[in-house]
């Protein structure tokens, strides 16, 4: 399953029945902000950090993801952002849960 991702071609929209509204939710419970830093940890193709971007646009957003395949996807996915990153590495988790989402 790991790289499932980079065989296969998939979109949250369709295999999560995840509605625009859904991505606007989001968005507003981010409440992003000029200049602010924002990691889209695990991105895949982006979608999450496009429709951050698509609200702000200079919203300084790092995109990373462990497979080099959904990166290269992400970057072809976002063309409205002023500040990306796109990073291919794990970040060091223990496996347990994550608890907050920090805005920066």
């Amino acid at each position: 399953m790991k790289k499932g991702f980079d065989t296969r071609i998939v979109s949250y929209e369709h295999i999560h029945s995840v509605t625009p509204e859904d991505f606007t939710r989001l968005v507003n419970a981010v409440d992003p902000q000029p200049g602010e830093v924002i990691l889209d940890a695990m991105c895949g193709y982006g979608a999450v950090g496009k429709h951050i971007t698509e609200r702000v646009p200079k919203a300084d957003v790092w995109y990373l993801d462990e497979s080099e395949v959904q990166i290269q996807r992400a970057k072809d996915n976002i063309s409205n952002a002023e500040a990306t990153h796109f990073i291919v590495d794990t970040l060091p988790h223990d496996d347990s849960p994550m608890h907050f989402l920090i805005k920066l």
